[in-house]
């Protein structure tokens, strides 16, 4: 028999805080608990939206959702833009590369042919 990794921790809260966690729970098709986990892991991620060095080309603005082509279009066109890889087929632009998007036509094609979404 498989042992379960995964650690319990009982935790206490009160009724409203558990209605909304019900509610979120239901809206995003999903146990409490798991809805519980990802709010938690969420928490953890790194704010990309707290722009604080607006001419700097490695300081994160954007997080994207982009194909495999439009990568390889940004990396051969604007080899000045800083593009991370957070996981499959999502990146993190730089706040240069969000420059691009908002004044440069050709970045804006790039967008409007490779991507699942943006959030700026």
């Amino acid at each position: 028999m498989a042992r379960n990794l995964d650690v319990e921790y009982k935790m206490r809260m009160t009724q409203e805080l558990k209605e909304k966690i019900v509610e979120s729970a239901k809206f995003h098709n999903r146990s409490m608990n798991a809805d519980i986990v990802a709010r938690i892991e969420q928490s953890f991620e790194p704010d990309f939206f707290k722009i604080t060095k607006l001419n700097d080309l490695e300081e994160p603005a954007a997080s994207i959702e982009i194909g495999a082509i439009t990568i390889g279009l940004y990396e051969s066109q604007y080899k000045e833009i800083k593009l991370t890889q957070l996981g499959l087929n999502y990146w993190l632009l730089s706040y240069h590369a969000v420059l691009c998007h908002l004044r440069d036509e050709s970045a804006k094609q790039l967008i409007e042919l490779g991507c699942a979404y943006t959030t700026l």
